[in-house]
Parts: C-alpha cells; sequence; structure tokens
C-alpha cells in the first residue's frame, strides 16, 4: 500500500466534495454548499504543498513550472482562486440554474439552435418547437440524424459560458496533474485510489441527466458509462498471446505513437477479423490518459459522443488523441437526399486517426477485403490520406478542445438562435 503525503490526502477530500457536487446536483441548497467546501478546499492542496517545500527538490523552479505559470492564464483556474475568495470574505457565489434545449445535427456546436427555456413548464413546449422547426426547416437527409438535447445547467458570475459542475471538475483535474507531476518529481508512485480526470468527465455527464429525443424516432434517450480500471496483471493471455514477439516499441513522440498503434490496430485486426471502435486520450509524456471504446447505434449517437470528447479532452488537458475504428465507405454521388444510414455501401476500410496539440496529424486506412461475401475479412495495403482533402469532421470538436480551429472546418449550415 503506497503511503499518501499530506496533499495527496487533501485532494481525496476534494475528489469526495466533487462527488457530492455531483450527487447533489438537482437539490439547490446542497449544490450550493458543496461547491462552497469545494472552491475552499481546492486551494488548500497549494498551500500544503507550499508548506512543506523544504521537503521537495528544487521547489522553486518545480512549483514555477508546474503551477504558477500554467495556471497564471488559465481562465478557469483564476475563477477558482477569486470565487474562493468571494465565498471566504463575501458569503455564496452568485449562482443560477438554467434549463436549455438544443436541437443538434452535426459535429459543429455553432449549427446548433437553442432555446432556454427557464422553467420546468416551458421544457415540453421547448423540445416541440425545435422539433417542430427541424421537421419544416431541416432537409429529410439531415433530420434522420438530429435529436434535440435536453440539459439542466448550474452557471456562475465571470464564467457564465461554463456549466459550474464542468468548471469544478475542470479545477479538480488540474490540481490533480499538479499533485501526480509532484510524485514524478519526487520519485514515487501516485495513490490509484484518487479520483482521476477520467472519472471526473463521467461524474460530469451522469449527475446531470443529459437526455436526448432523436428525430428519427421522437424516443427519448441518454448516454450510459461503463468506466473500469484494468491493471497489467490483469490483461487475459489470450490478449497478451496476441502481441507475443511482437517488437512494439513504446511510445515518445508523435510519430512513435502513430507507429505504435498501427502496429496494435493490425494485430488485433488480423486475430479478431475486426476492429473494436477505441478513442485513446494521450498526455504530454505519451501515456495514455483514457481509451474509450463507443458503441453507436446511429449517426446523432457519433455527433453526440465526439462532443462529449471534447469536453474530456479540454478537462483532461489532453494533449494528443487517436482514434481507431472500422469504417463504411458510402456512395455520396447521386445520393445526397438520402439519410446517410441508407446511402448505398460501396467499401469497408480500417482506419486510424491522431492530432496533437502542435499540430501534428496523421490519417490512414487499409481496405478491409473479401474473396467472396462468405471469406474472412483481410486488410488491403496501407492508404495514407489527406486530411484538407478528405476532411474527418468527426475530430472536429476533440481539435477544438486543444483550441485548435482545424484547416477542414466546413461552413456552418445555420446560424445559432
Amino acid at each position: 500500500m503506497i503511503h499518501t503525503l499530506p496533499w495527496e490526502r487533501r485532494l481525496d477530500d476534494l475528489a469526495h466534495i466533487l462527488e457530492s457536487c455531483g450527487s447533489s446536483y438537482f437539490d439547490p441548497d446542497r449544490f450550493r454548499r458543496n461547491t462552497n467546501q469545494f472552491l475552499q478546499t481546492s486551494r488548500t492542496i497549494t498551500f500544503i504543498i507550499q508548506k512543506k517545500k523544504s521537503e521537495i527538490p528544487d521547489f522553486e523552479n518545480w512549483y514555477s513550472v508546474n503551477v504558477v505559470e500554467p495556471w497564471r492564464d488559465d481562465e478557469l483556474m483564476k475563477w477558482a482562486k477569486d470565487a474562493r475568495n468571494k465565498v471566504e470574505k463575501q458569503g455564496d457565489l452568485d449562482i443560477n440554474s438554467e434549463l436549455k434545449v438544443t436541437l443538434f445535427f452535426s459535429y459543429l456546436s455553432e449549427e446548433d439552435v437553442s432555446i432556454d427555456c427557464g422553467i420546468d413548464e416551458l421544457l415540453n413546449a421547448g423540445v416541440k418547437k425545435l422539433i417542430r422547426f427541424a421537421q419544416k426547416s431541416l432537409p429529410s437527409a439531415i433530420s434522420d440524424a438530429a435529436a434535440v438535447k435536453i440539459e439542466r445547467k448550474w452557471v456562475t458570475e465571470k464564467i457564465e459560458s461554463y456549466e459550474l459542475l464542468y468548471a469544478l471538475g475542470y479545477v479538480y483535474s488540474r490540481v490533480y496533474d499538479c499533485c501526480y507531476k509532484l510524485a514524478k518529481h519526487l520519485g514515487r508512485s501516485f495513490p490509484e485510489k484518487l479520483l482521476s480526470p477520467s472519472d471526473v468527465s463521467s461524474l460530469h455527464q451522469d449527475s446531470r441527466k443529459v437526455q436526448m429525443v432523436k428525430m428519427s424516432d421522437l424516443k427519448t434517450y441518454s448516454i450510459s458509462y461503463y468506466p473500469r480500471k484494468i491493471r497489467r496483471n490483469e490483461v487475459p493471455d489470450k490478449i497478451k498471446d496476441i502481441f507475443k514477439g511482437q517488437r512494439l516499441v513504446a511510445p515518445h513522440d508523435f510519430d512513435s505513437l502513430v507507429e505504435y498503434y498501427k502496429s496494435m490496430a493490425i494485430l488485433t485486426f488480423n486475430h479478431w477479423k475486426y476492429h473494436q471502435s477505441m478513442t485513446f486520450l494521450i498526455a504530454e509524456d505519451w501515456s495514455v490518459q483514457d481509451m474509450i471504446s463507443p458503441v453507436y447505434e446511429d449517426q446523432v449517437d457519433k455527433y453526440f459522443f465526439w462532443r462529449l470528447i471534447e469536453e474530456k479532452v479540454r478537462s483532461q488537458n489532453t494533449y494528443c488523441v487517436l482514434t481507431i475504428s472500422e469504417a463504411w465507405l458510402r456512395q455520396i454521388v447521386n445520393n445526397q437526399h438520402l439519410p446517410i444510414r441508407k446511402m448505398p455501401i460501396k467499401g469497408e476500410f480500417l482506419q486510424l486517426m491522431a492530432f496533437d496539440r502542435e499540430n501534428h496529424r496523421a490519417s490512414l486506412h487499409w481496405p478491409i477485403e473479401r474473396a467472396t461475401p462468405d471469406s474472412e475479412p483481410t486488410l488491403g495495403p496501407e492508404r495514407i490520406d489527406d486530411m484538407d482533402h478528405a476532411p474527418p469532421y468527426i475530430l472536429i470538436p476533440a481539435m477544438r478542445g486543444m483550441d485548435i480551429e482545424p484547416s477542414f472546418s466546413p461552413k456552418p449550415r445555420s446560424r445559432r438562435r
């Protein structure tokens, strides 16, 4: 068992308070009290670190590089500091609850159409209004993959564009990152029991109970998470055997990351004859922050999932995103009037795409070939894609999560309302 240091124990306290914020999301008084406690506790972690600076080698330099400089121009970290001062000296934050319904039909948030309902009694009217708008104004090929998102949001002054629980989770992730880097600086293991930034993202979505009404059937849906931590000694032997004897070099830069996961993707497909969709969020040291394996029922689910990835990338300060999936090649010419799911399929392929904060980009694919319709699939030769000529719109939200505006972003078809 790893002995925890004072600031790590306080970080664990902060995690429990954050979880309490999530569980009290629909109880205004409890949520207010928990928010105040979170803001006060979050600041004490760096105070404890500073108090113990005599025990930390090269403290001044480490603290400047890992706390002072990255937090100096961070909008949410500055807000957290000011908000704590207000809670301690002036009283509660001014927080308000909003109820909003949003029609979305692409990866681009600027195409969304939103209505602030204000009170619960207006919710059904707002949903119906957006459904009528979609049915009347959107071509059927687009409305088929559209949905109305229903969400309640807590917001506060100075950071009105951020949902409050997201902002608290972001602050926790930055403080967690500080403690994690301090553990590495001290040459010690970081306690695994601590709530990770990846867990924070799931907590944020689960607590808010966001729902959506799909235009394809007018039924209500929500996103479910099934998080699981897998230790190296828990990996089944049948999985280890796939990569046994392979000389895979651990990623240490963008090119080696792409090469590593390219080899993994080919080996996985050749063994199982298919590849589950996987999205990897990579930290600056090229370690894996998170691996998500989404299950899509339709195109709407893809839009919703990749918008969630944008939030995770931003809150976890992800350095690189890499995604692997199988995809259909559809006949678009002369079929633009059809919904995507009804366009004829003319091929299939395995695809790998990646990008990082330095704007390195990679897009590869391998045709999936069959000698006969009943034959086992095999991979054809690797092909390199140019993102500017074959735009991967699916990546736009994640890239914007890193404040990168993709060169291939299309002009929006609709303006936000």
